[in-house]
């Protein structure tokens, strides 16, 4: 998701946006980027740390009689079997409405706990116009000073090509097989995922985004005095515009 649409995301956690207009502009994507969006989604609840309370009060008033695999789940609850978020393709809609409100529940509870000086921006009032353009503007200009290093141009341009590689292998093998009776359900973490990734492509492109991501995040971190969910979101936006200026194409687009 852009920067922006992170901004919106924190901004319905503050009461700004209506839960209804964020599932319009979900139901209007493409299957690929429903499951990109879902998976980023949990990412950041996850971050937030959700507690048990909060997990069965969502999932309760959520619940499927039958949830379809693949799933995520949330590591290290009570609840963690209980709280399966289905990656299939017919309860991406479900899956997304589950994780904004576990979101905004989890993210309210913090939100409180930052007041009334919060250090990071995402705790912000974001309300005010001015505070998001300056949130807005700050990042970019991050991204450009990133993205015009010198000393991060090579490994950033060697991510965009393990990217814009995944992605292609994705788009060639987009047909649905058909599918086979299954008996056995398996349960996977969010880390799980990243590294088998949603649907299972490029593996060799996945261990080579992995490292250089990890190697990344830590070097930027230090640099910028950034959280590490600050660093992943700036080289996500640095690989896009590397990604454009080679490929002509973005990491979603």
């Amino acid at each position: 998701m852009s920067f922006e649409e992170e901004i919106t995301l924190y901004q319905f956690g503050q009461g700004l946006h209506l839960e209804l207009d964020l599932l319009d502009h979900f139901s209007q994507l493409d299957e690929f980027k429903k499951s990109q969006r879902v998976v980023e989604l949990f990412d950041m609840v996850r971050q937030l740390k959700p507690e048990d309370t909060e997990l069965e009060q969502v999932m309760a008033a959520n619940s499927s009689p039958a949830p379809i695999p693949p799933y995520l789940v949330f590591k290290g609850h009570q609840l963690q079997r209980n709280s399966s978020i289905s990656m299939a393709r017919t309860e991406l809609a479900r899956s997304y409405q589950i994780l904004l409100r576990l979101f905004k529940k989890a993210y309210q509870r913090q939100l409180e706990a930052e007041k009334p000086t919060p250090a990071n921006w995402m705790f912000w009032d974001l309300s005010n116009p001015e505070v998001v353009a300056s949130i807005v503007t700050l990042h970019q200009q991050l991204v450009e000073e990133v993205y015009a290093s010198a000393g991060y141009r090579s490994e950033f341009a060697s991510l965009a090509k393990l990217y814009y590689t995944r992605k292609s292998t994705w788009l060639t093998n987009q047909e649905e097989p058909t599918p086979e009776p299954q008996t056995h359900f398996s349960f996977l973490t969010y880390e799980e995922v990243v590294d088998r990734s949603i649907p299972m492509i490029g593996e060799p492109q996945l261990r080579g985004i992995s490292l250089l991501c990890n190697s990344l995040n830590k070097a930027l971190a230090k640099q910028y005095g950034l959280t590490a969910e600050q660093a992943t979101r700036l080289i996500w936006d640095v690989v896009e515009r590397h990604m454009r200026e080679q490929y002509n194409t973005g990491l979603i687009d």
